[in-house]
């Protein structure tokens, strides 16, 4: 505790961008050193940054009722104004009943940033009045930094909590969207739309890399929903992927017609398609009042398992962690999801274990496996082109008697 009552100024550059180089002033003969600071990217301080500050924990310096305050009430308010300096490895020495007071402190003065919570939250999230911990939920509308720069923070190797994450109107890399795998706490991802990576946002060749992270390093340990929204470059070669995403439970996709055919192939490889009725009763099962964005995710979640039952998850474990709801680019929309319209929400939940796997992605014969878009349309004109050309090439050979 002597710790957190010392203050700090927080001055914050890496040594290793600091240069500083001697010389000397011709005309007047005069030495100096001058210092570079090497510019990079920007740092990550949405982590330490809160609505409150200084000037509004000011207001509460002074104690409310009559009198001095108590040296208890000093020490709250001291280390309060030095949050930045609190960890889980700090918290761990201070007992519940004082951390309690300190946590009200922070809450009343705005200043329960993403720092102060995780430190609170890893400490303190088991007991039966740490509730308030359990989940969080942060939104970073402006997007100006790399994507694994945000992906850092929010990362807990050890699962100290879960990460739902969701990606809306951001511009990024696909190497930044393969890379995602390393973000090892992820319970629920959102591809939302706008996505640019960088043109068209998530497709078939991404969802590979990400099942095939899952099945040689297992990456994806906690993941147990995945939802795509409107991206238009996704085929029915996709429920091949995500059926390697072993932990995966729920898949959904809006802003698709999903035909017989795609739900038959769908149902290959081991996913059911959950009817808008079924979805409706998931949400009422868990006290879900809309049917938001929000509340299915969590839903779904917290569900786990699957949609007949063969597959059985124990999520105990993972219920009893606290969870962080990090929206970049924007909150997902408020409005009421159609569970039941043309494009309906499409929301498929695991019946079997999948007995394809990422190696084999092409038939026995050879022959490529026919990816047809979601929507269950005729090929394209481009296959058609191109089928042609090999029938051209094939008569050229037979002149030549090949």
């Amino acid at each position: 505790m002597s710790r957190l009552l010392k203050p700090r100024n927080h001055i914050s550059f890496n040594r290793h961008n600091v240069s500083q180089i001697s010389s000397y002033d011709r005309e007047s003969g005069l030495g100096f050193i001058e210092t570079v600071l090497q510019s990079g990217p920007m740092r990550a301080d949405w982590v330490w940054r809160s609505p409150g500050g200084v000037a509004k924990q000011g207001l509460h310096d002074r104690n409310s009722g009559t009198g001095a305050s108590s040296l208890r009430s000093m020490a709250i308010r001291s280390v309060s104004a030095n949050a930045s300096l609190l960890s889980p490895e700090v918290m761990e020495t201070v007992p519940w009943v004082v951390a309690r007071d300190v946590w009200k402190e922070l809450k009343m003065n705005v200043l329960d940033n993403l720092h102060v919570w995780k430190a609170f939250a890893v400490a303190y999230a088991s007991e039966p009045e740490g509730e308030a911990l359990k989940f969080r939920k942060q939104v970073i509308q402006i997007v100006n930094m790399y994507l694994e720069d945000y992906v850092q923070p929010i990362t807990a190797p050890s699962f100290e909590w879960i990460t739902f994450l969701t990606l809306t109107d951001i511009t990024c890399s696909r190497s930044e969207l393969i890379n995602m795998s390393q973000l090892t706490n992820l319970g629920a991802l959102t591809v939302g739309p706008g996505l640019q990576a960088p043109d068209d946002g998530v497709d078939d060749s991404i969802l590979r890399c990400w099942a095939r992270a899952s099945a040689e390093s297992k990456a994806f340990s906690k993941l147990k929903v995945l939802a795509c929204r409107s991206q238009g470059q996704l085929t029915t070669r996709t429920f091949e992927y995500v059926g390697d995403l072993k932990p995966l439970s729920s898949f959904i996709l809006e802003q698709y017609s999903v035909g017989g055919s795609d739900r038959h192939h769908a149902g290959s490889f081991g996913w059911k398609r959950r009817s808008g009725n079924s979805v409706r009763a998931l949400l009422a099962k868990y006290s879900c009042r809309t049917t938001s964005w929000d509340s299915i995710i969590k839903a779904l979640y917290t569900h786990g398992g699957c949609s007949d039952n063969v597959i059985e998850t124990d999520n105990e474990a993972d219920d009893s962690l606290p969870i962080l709801d990090m929206s970049l680019g924007g909150d997902q929309k408020p409005a009421i999801v159609d569970v039941n319209g043309k494009l309906r929400l499409n929301c498929f939940s695991r019946s079997s274990t999948s007995t394809r796997s990422i190696s084999s992605l092409t038939q026995p014969s050879g022959k490529k496996r026919s990816m047809q878009p979601m929507s269950g349309a005729e090929p394209s004109e481009k296959r058609q082109i191109k089928k042609s050309r090999q029938t051209q090439v094939e008569n050229a050979f037979s002149e030549f008697g090949i």
